[in-house]
């Protein structure tokens, strides 16, 4: 099993924490104010993963750092769903 560095693991976590954002700004952002932060995280997002592509490129294929990026933007829209869900169905 290969290890990655710490540096391309705190890059992922950037990744993860820009998609959780960007979910949780769609999900439960103030309606005028919600299009322009979560467009700052999706393109946070989209530029933090790659620069995790970039770190991680010796370590790990291209179509694995793709793999582990749309993990974690549907684990975060997957956990936001599920937490708006929740709220609807006890306050709906």
């Amino acid at each position: 099993m290969t290890k990655v560095s710490g540096e391309v693991a705190k890059q992922m976590k950037k990744c993860m924490i820009d998609a959780v954002w960007t979910a949780a700004y769609n999900r439960w952002g103030y309606k005028h104010f919600v299009s322009y932060r979560e467009a700052e995280y999706k393109s946070k997002f989209e530029t933090d993963c790659k620069k995790f592509k970039d770190l991680a490129s010796g370590v790990l294929s291209g179509s694995v750092c793709d793999d582990i990026k749309w993990m974690f933007w549907n684990a975060a829209w997957g956990a936001a769903n599920e937490q708006q869900n929740e709220f609807f169905w006890v306050w709906g």
